[in-house]
């Protein structure tokens, strides 16, 4: 999570990273609205992660890339 908060993205698909909030995980927040979220587990080792897109191309995408 420190290596995310201290390196972020300049993009979200084609769309400027704009704001990083670290409170609850790393959420990278891009200039359309669209923003992408790293969450470690509490109680698992496991990374969650969360994602929400204004743009039919940015939810498919996600889709895509978290059935893989």
């Amino acid at each position: 999570m420190e290596f995310c908060r201290n390196n972020p993205p300049t993009k979200l698909l084609r769309s400027l990273v704009t704001d990083v909030k670290s409170f609850d995980g790393v959420k990278f927040i891009a200039a359309d609205g669209s923003w992408l979220m790293l969450r470690g587990s509490g109680t698992e080792p496991i990374l969650r992660i969360y994602a929400e897109g204004n743009r039919k191309p940015m939810r498919r995408s996600c889709r895509d890339w978290g059935s893989s």
